[in-house]
């Protein structure tokens, strides 16, 4: 028990952070970003992603066959228009129980990388809450991205076989938002702070010896997972390449502009669960 209260301390942090579920022992009165305990959340943003996983995961699948009742058949694909209200949903309740807070970030650092500024003029950029024409447009890409993706996976979901096989298909779901979370990780390990106070540099302090270590064999640990329920060996190595070289690409901009804001770990985790739907598809 003893043990327990610390594990169930830290998950509770973590989802008092990241979503708007503040459990009362956090302390927190306002979630989010303000809740307390970012040092013993960071640990935990991985099981708090598989949480919020699972709370979307499910009505995301369980509603559109409710609307599917007494609905005619005749179409060669039935399965299709609900995976669409699926991927819908899902996408409806991860804005919904995190604020939004990590799309607002990809809007900002869209708007600060694309305009090609530097130095203070990318800062001012990336701190400006107006939505610009580049934040648009990465926007658009992931969102429609991860839509896209969820619907593809929840259409297998629906059209299969038994329940063990619906499940294993469903898996994916469930484990991207922990994927995405585990991006943010590793990146408080690889990207210098911003300097001053502010999310970043908390981050960064909180990421403790050997955490980046724990993060990158759980990783490993659910590659080798999913290829053993059959995803093919060589999307997850393309999987873990390509989340390698998104971080890579997100520290390489953060030590050029001054080191990292809470708008990059926001973008590298929409974009981290972006990478892992993409590749387990």
């Amino acid at each position: 028990m003893g043990a327990w209260r610390p594990a169930g301390a830290g998950l509770a942090d973590a989802l008092a952070f990241l979503s708007r579920f503040a459990l009362p022992r956090t302390g927190a009165t306002t979630p989010g970003p303000n809740a307390p305990g970012l040092d013993r959340a960071l640990a935990w943003f991985g099981p708090a992603g598989l949480v919020l996983g699972c709370i979307w995961t499910l009505p995301a699948l369980a509603l559109p066959e409710l609307f599917a009742w007494g609905v005619g058949t005749a179409s060669p694909s039935p399965q299709w228009p609900q995976a669409l209200l699926a991927g819908w949903i899902w996408l409806f309740l991860s804005v919904w129980t995190t604020f939004g807070l990590h799309w607002d970030g990809t809007a900002d650092l869209g708007d600060a990388e694309g305009s090609g500024a530097t130095g203070e003029r990318f800062r001012q950029i990336l701190a400006d809450s107006r939505l610009g024409a580049f934040g648009a447009l990465r926007l658009l890409l992931v969102f429609g991205g991860e839509w896209c993706c969820v619907s593809w996976h929840a259409a297998r979901v629906f059209a299969a076989q038994s329940p063990a096989e619906a499940a294993a298909l469903a898996l994916p779901l469930a484990l991207a938002p922990a994927w995405g979370r585990g991006a943010a990780v590793l990146l408080a390990h690889m990207g210098p702070p911003r300097q001053g106070p502010g999310l970043g540099a908390l981050a960064c302090a909180a990421a403790r010896p050997g955490l980046h270590a724990l993060y990158r064999i759980a990783g490993l640990a659910v590659c080798a997972g999913l290829v053993m329920l059959g995803l093919p060996l060589w999307r997850a190595g393309l999987l873990l390449v390509a989340q390698m070289l998104l971080l890579r690409r997100v520290t390489g901009l953060a030590r050029r502009e001054g080191g990292l804001s809470g708008d990059f770990f926001g973008a590298a985790i929409e974009e981290g669960t972006l990478c892992f739907l993409l590749f387990t598809l």
